[in-house]
């Protein structure tokens, strides 16, 4: 599962998604988009805006710190990675 979140420093609701994804162990990379251009860029090809936080989990986009669409978010993604595994035929 990959975890994008796009911040700026002086934001509270972005501190405040830090400390959520630390809290439940969710691993992620922070985007700056106020110290980094690519990071702004980025979020506007995605979203059409500069809204933060934005939370990018595996394509599914969320703008602002919510924690019920994130939390649903990251399950679907857990579970859509979970890996088959192979059945074997026990008659060999």
């Amino acid at each position: 599962m990959e975890v994008t979140i796009y911040t700026i420093p002086s934001c509270p609701w972005c501190k405040k998604l830090i400390t959520w994804l630390k809290r439940k162990r969710i691993p992620f990379t922070e985007c700056d988009t106020y110290e980094e251009n690519s990071c702004r860029e980025s979020l506007l090809n995605k979203t059409g805006q500069l809204a933060v936080p934005t939370v990018d989990i595996d394509g599914t986009v969320i703008i602002g710190f919510q924690e019920k669409q994130l939390s649903n978010a990251i399950e679907k993604a857990k579970k859509a990675k979970v890996p088959e595994v192979p059945v074997q035929d026990s008659s060999e």
